[in-house]
């Protein structure tokens, strides 16, 4: 009699503890927010200067946060018209947010060194539709060429 109520007890305790435990659960990783890169290439400003402008999206876009980069390169050896540059610095902004209508500008020069033989400016958002565009102004201040960057990269999180 003894061992039935044992063998009782202990099959209702499995039971509890059977239907307590939830077998449906699945563990789900978090996904690193996505973020994308414009890259304007290597270019050799001269005395102008590289303006990178930023806009938001407008309406009920979501702030987006930006940084901007800045590469800098020097000249290395030339061979038949083809030179090699490499990278001699480089530099990244703290984030900022954007609000659906607002802007950012970010200038690339050389100043008065003349050191640099070549510059590369990068934006990162969080945002695919933020608009990105790449301005060169000589030392009057006239534009002397204006780009639009349409399409943007996903970006690991570096």
């Amino acid at each position: 009699m003894k061992r039935k109520i044992t063998l009782s007890v202990a099959l209702v305790l499995s039971v509890i503890l059977l239907s307590l435990m939830n077998s449906d659960s699945s563990v789900s990783a978090q996904q690193p927010p996505q973020r994308f890169r414009f890259d304007t290439g290597l270019i050799i400003p001269g005395p102008h200067i590289l303006r990178i402008t930023v806009a938001a999206g407008s309406g009920n876009d979501k702030v987006t946060l930006v940084r901007f980069g800045r590469m800098e390169y020097t000249q290395g050896t030339c061979d038949s018209g083809v030179c090699k540059h490499a990278a001699s610095s480089q530099t990244l902004t703290d984030r900022i947010m954007l609000a659906p209508g607002e802007g950012a500008t970010f200038d690339l020069t050389d100043g008065t060194s003349n050191t640099i033989m070549g510059v590369r400016g990068v934006v990162e958002s969080n945002r695919p539709n933020v608009t990105v565009a790449l301005q060169i102004i000589s030392l009057t201040g006239e534009v002397t060429s204006h780009i639009i960057v349409a399409n943007a990269s996903p970006w690991g999180d570096n």
